[in-house]
């Protein structure tokens, strides 16, 4: 009963309810597997041995996720949903958060990099199942990644506009213009983000994220 999209966001919200909301990704959805560990306090349990079909309001609530993303990136409890599909959900997932998250240009990408949250989400998009599957190495990205080059390209991308990032919780008032990458690069949660994104950037990208960054790390 209930409209399943709202409940999510809800729960996404909630801090117990984005655990519930994760295990209901991971045993009532699509989700193949992954490594131990998760987002957000989820602990331990046995993965699927096999792809499921996705119980209907799961994946209704699903879009609703990634059609929140940028808010839900930001919030101290929706980010973790977020991780959660970027690493432990399917690929289509991680494809549709990383383009509602590039989608918006530099100004949000950056902002989101310097929030404690959002930067979580974005290396985890970065990483992809990477992230999920222990420690260490580039996890996912290099040249065939898709979702991981479209997001360094929104690094890249110069200008923009942060007005759609709302709530950034690590600041009080949240740029509403792209902070170059050489603020990216000395900010406390942004230079993860950076570390990240040249560990499995294309060559070209992480040639283009050298030559932007090296003056300011040479000066």
């Amino acid at each position: 009963p209930g409209d399943p999209a709202a409940a999510a966001l809800a729960l996404a919200t909630h801090p117990y309810g984005c655990r519930v909301l994760q295990c209901l990704l991971r045993h009532c959805g699509d989700e193949s597997g992954g490594g131990e560990g998760g987002s957000g306090g989820g602990g331990g349990g046995a993965s699927p041995s096999s792809t499921t079909t996705p119980h209907p309001a799961v994946a209704v609530a699903r879009q609703a996720l990634l059609g929140s993303a940028v808010r839900l990136a930001t919030d101290p409890y929706g980010n973790y949903v977020l991780q959660h599909l970027a690493t432990r959900g399917s690929p289509s997932d991680r494809a549709a958060l990383v383009a509602s998250l590039a989608g918006r240009g530099a100004g949000s990408i950056r902002a989101l990099a310097s929030d404690r949250a959002g930067s979580n989400v974005l290396e985890a998009c970065l990483a992809g199942r990477g992230l999920g599957e222990g420690e260490g190495g580039g996890g996912g990205g290099g040249a065939g990644d898709a979702p991981a080059a479209a997001l360094v390209a929104a690094l890249l991308q110069e200008g923009g506009d942060a007005g759609d990032v709302p709530a950034i919780s690590s600041s009080s008032s949240p740029p509403t213009t792209a902070p170059p990458l050489e603020a990216t690069m000395a900010d406390p949660y942004g230079n993860y983000v950076l570390q990240r994104a040249l560990a499995v950037g294309a060559p070209a990208q992480v040639a283009a994220l050298a030559a932007a960054v090296g003056p300011a790390a040479a000066g």
